[in-house]
């Protein structure tokens, strides 16, 4: 499908303060290798993504920070998705060399599919080298400053490219509802 706008962005929009709270509390959650969905589940798979994810519960108080963005993103960006839910935040780190190549988000889950992405990119851009989040067509968002939130739909190929320096931290979220009609 074809979007128009393809992506909504709010460039530094979290203070510092609240970016580097995330990584705190990030930091504290036990990180596992990343995980690849495919037809029969979730599984490791090192050539597609090299990264480590760890998930925050539901009672973090990003879910709220996150379903704001999303609602406001949904409504402006004119995609009127229908979302009936949201699904565990997760926080990335990506250290040198690790990569997430092309893919979707858009899968089916109990609660429906996911519909919407959010990003936040919460590390300093000073802190790493690399690590550039990409559509498949080309589109390289204007997302690198620490606090810059982003949300797409989760159909959309896309990338994080391998970090060359340091470690780049992100958190996503994703918004499910009902199958497409």
């Amino acid at each position: 499908m074809i979007y128009d706008p393809q992506y909504w962005f709010w460039k530094a929009e979290l203070p510092v303060s609240v970016c580097k709270a995330i990584i705190e509390e990030g930091l504290k959650l036990t990180a596992n290798t990343g995980t690849v969905g495919s037809s029969d589940g979730f599984r490791v798979d090192e050539s597609v993504r090299n990264s480590k994810t760890a998930f925050f519960d539901s009672a973090n108080w990003l879910f709220g920070i996150s379903n704001h963005y999303c609602n406001l993103a949904n409504q402006n960006a004119g995609w009127n998705f229908e979302i009936t839910g949201q699904q565990a935040p997760q926080f990335t780190i990506y250290d040198q060399s690790e990569f997430y190549d092309f893919h979707s988000d858009s899968s089916l889950h109990e609660e429906g599919m996911r519909k919407l992405s959010l990003v936040i990119s919460i590390s300093d851009p000073k802190e790493y080298e690399g690590g550039v989040f990409e559509f498949e067509n080309g589109v390289i968002p204007e997302i690198s400053d620490q606090g810059t939130v982003m949300v797409f739909p989760s159909d959309l190929r896309h990338r994080v490219t391998p970090v060359t320096k340091g470690t780049r931290y992100s958190f996503v979220n994703w918004f499910t509802g009902p199958k497409m009609r």
